[in-house]
């Protein structure tokens, strides 16, 4: 049956009797791997995806074999997402192969890709969280619980949701420091400014730099100072920015604006001396020594 469909195919050009041979070849034998490639080169060939789906599915009433049903699901999603851009079948044959082997890493990661191209980011979420599950290595969990905090708030709009995940990263590991920023960016969304506080001391014992630690703690004072009306504490963050950097002149500006303020004017006295020690232009130099 086999030889005379490749004659029909080959020699005669007479593609549907072919197709119809090689039919008759899997009828007789299921999983006659010879008809079932012709098969799919002519199906391909003409455009006719769904039946070669059709044919994948007989093929899955054939074998109880795991590894052969997973293989042939993927095609099938692959043909469903690629040929036919039914997205929403591809999906449901991969939640097939993980009815069979839930863990199948592969498979979740194709099934996250998959429900983030059709927008249904809930159910990516519940996928996101599974992998997690099974993943040994912690760089990949924590990638995974980013990419949910993430969905929360940029897709799902859901604040509260996406600040109770960066929390989660970051009680996994407290330097993430993508999650700080971003937890900082929530919390300063929503006024908490003590947890936003809280943020910036964390990223700052991870800064790369004693500048940059400085200019962490300086918005801290900022905060104290604008935000919770806490002068003595604005005062504290600024000076120990300055012993971080002592050239950090906003944190120099400030404790000169805060002490002329109050009249403090020794310590005012003391603040223009650490600038003017710290200026390397001699005009700058002189204007805070005649200040």
């Amino acid at each position: 049956m086999y030889k005379a469909a490749e004659i029909l195919e080959e020699r005669l050009g007479r593609q549907e009797d072919a197709i119809s041979r090689y039919n008759a070849c899997l009828q007789l034998q299921p999983g006659y791997l010879p008809a079932q490639k012709a098969l799919t080169r002519l199906y391909e060939r003409q455009g006719r995806f769904a039946e070669l789906v059709q044919m994948f599915e007989q093929d899955l009433l054939q074998t109880s074999d795991r590894d052969q049903v997973i293989t042939t699901l993927n095609k099938m999603a692959v043909i469903y997402e690629d040929r036919l851009g039914d997205l929403d079948h591809a999906i449901e044959c991969m939640k097939r192969i993980l009815d069979l082997a839930s863990d199948h890493l592969p498979t979740l990661r194709n099934l996250a890709r998959l429900y983030e191209r059709a927008g249904r980011f809930r159910e990516l979420l519940e996928t996101n969280d599974l992998e997690a599950s099974f993943a040994g290595d912690t760089k990949q969990v924590l990638s995974l619980l980013h990419r949910n905090a993430e969905i929360l708030d940029e897709h799902l709009k859901d604040r509260v949701g996406a600040i109770t995940a960066y929390e989660r990263v970051l009680a996994l590991s407290p330097s993430y420091l993508p999650a700080l920023k971003a937890l900082g960016r929530l919390y300063a969304q929503d006024g908490r400014w003590e947890k936003l506080i809280d943020m910036y001391r964390a990223e700052s014992e991870i800064s790369p730099s004693t500048d940059a630690a400085a200019a962490l703690i300086y918005k801290i004072g900022e905060l104290y100072e604008h935000r919770l009306k806490q002068e003595n504490e604005a005062l504290a963050s600024y000076q120990e920015a300055l012993m971080l950097a002592p050239s950090y002149f906003p944190a120099l500006r400030a404790l000169a604006r805060i002490y002329r303020a109050q009249a403090a004017w020794e310590s005012l006295v003391e603040v223009l001396r650490a600038e003017a020690a710290n200026r390397t232009d001699p005009l700058e130099r002189a204007n805070a020594l005649y200040q």
